[in-house]
């Protein structure tokens, strides 16, 4: 109930002494494997508006 009011992901404080960095590890792996899809997004859609620019820059 507490950690619903606070909004605090129980899954953090589910961790063994054993092989704690495990799972805070691959939290980290997922985090960073969703940034660099949106990184390689965000890249693509710049070459596409610099290409865009570039084509409107002919034109004229």
């Amino acid at each position: 109930m507490m950690l619903e009011l606070l909004e605090i992901d129980k899954e953090v404080f589910q961790q063994t002494n054993s092989e704690s960095a495990t799972g805070y590890q691959q939290k980290i792996e997922n985090f960073y494997q969703e940034n660099k899809e949106v990184y390689e997004k965000l890249l693509q859609s710049k070459e596409e508006q610099v290409g865009l620019l570039k084509k409107m820059l002919e034109v004229k």
